[in-house]
């Protein structure tokens, strides 16, 4: 299943990654499968997908699949948005800073 998924869907080159990322957000919050959805949240962003698209990715959930499951999503993205700014700080601070520190005690080791 995974090379099916990620070897055809993936690699199809008619559409875009940060497109299918799109789409794939639009799917998996229609299904409301949230953990999912985070997951491919993480995903889109690494593929380019702005927190406006995000917004508006959402709002075509809450049209099409009702307030509720927008609100899934809504609650979704914002926490991968909080965990990406967190990251985004550790990254900037040099080696060995207090927040580094606090990563290696609780046993975190966020991708420089």
């Amino acid at each position: 299943m995974t090379a099916w998924c990620w070897g055809f869907g993936w690699g199809d080159d008619a559409i875009d990654a940060k497109t299918r990322s799109m789409m794939d957000l639009a799917m998996i919050g229609a299904l409301g499968k949230m953990h999912e959805w985070e997951l491919h949240c993480r995903g889109a962003i690494g593929n380019g997908v702005t927190k406006e698209e995000l917004r508006a990715i959402v709002h075509v959930i809450g049209i099409c699949c009702g307030v509720p499951q927008a609100m899934e999503c809504l609650r979704s993205a914002r926490k991968v948005l909080e965990e990406e700014r967190a990251l985004a700080l550790i990254r900037r601070q040099p080696p060995g800073h207090a927040l580094h520190n606090c990563l290696k005690q609780a046993g975190i080791r966020p991708a420089l």
